[in-house]
């Protein structure tokens, strides 16, 4: 949440296109855990391993392409 609150600080202030693209992917971080909420911690786990943790990859991926 704290990484989400200043990626959309910086699409309201600068309107920055990369900062909506982070949002994007937090987005989908959201919708997963959304729909793992009303299964076991197994499942739940097992959710966050097949979809969650592709998606941080890639989503730290992008981040070090980002740096200047």
């Amino acid at each position: 949440a704290h990484v989400r609150r200043k990626f959309f600080d910086a699409l309201k202030s600068t309107g920055c296109a990369a900062a909506g693209q982070a949002l994007g992917m937090i987005r989908k971080l959201y919708d997963i855990e959304r729909e793992a909420q009303p299964l076991d911690d197994e499942q739940r786990c097992t959710a966050r391993r097949e979809k969650a943790a592709p998606l941080i990859e890639r989503f730290f991926e992008w981040l070090e392409a980002q740096q200047f």
